[in-house]
């Protein structure tokens, strides 16, 4: 899928499969996520919207908090930093339109040209913009 390419990118995206694994292996982080009332979907390698879904359950928590949990549990390699945060934050804004177009066009039975085009469209020039930025 072109993620593996990014190596800058993949200790984040390292860390993101860790949290899912942890929150479902570790009784006492998923104890303080339940509190919490915040669940991390297991990543599943067949749906890309899994990742997408497991991002922003992440981002969902306070960082701090989570930072906090995390080195009471003896996880302080996973403590989210500055960078972590923007690559999460920038992977959300991206594959939050591609969920958009997909849950538009799985709603329909079969979708027009018109929606298909105008959601290329809207995702190209939103990639266009992010790109100045």
């Amino acid at each position: 899928d072109g993620l593996k390419e990014t190596k800058s990118n993949l200790s984040s995206l390292e860390i993101v499969s860790a949290f899912a694994k942890l929150s479902h292996k570790n009784t006492k982080f998923s104890e303080k996520l339940d509190t919490m009332k915040i669940s991390i979907p297991r990543a599943v390698i067949t749906r890309w919207n899994s990742q997408f879904l497991t991002f922003e359950s992440i981002l969902a928590i306070p960082t701090l908090e989570l930072n906090e949990i995390l080195i009471e549990l003896k996880h302080s390699n996973l403590c989210l930093n500055v960078r972590d945060l923007a690559i999460f934050n920038e992977f959300v804004v991206l594959l939050s339109l591609v969920a958009e177009v997909t849950t538009t066009t799985q709603r329909d039975n079969s979708p027009s040209i018109s929606l298909v085009a105008a959601s290329i469209l809207t995702i190209y020039f939103d990639l266009k913009n992010e790109k100045k930025n």
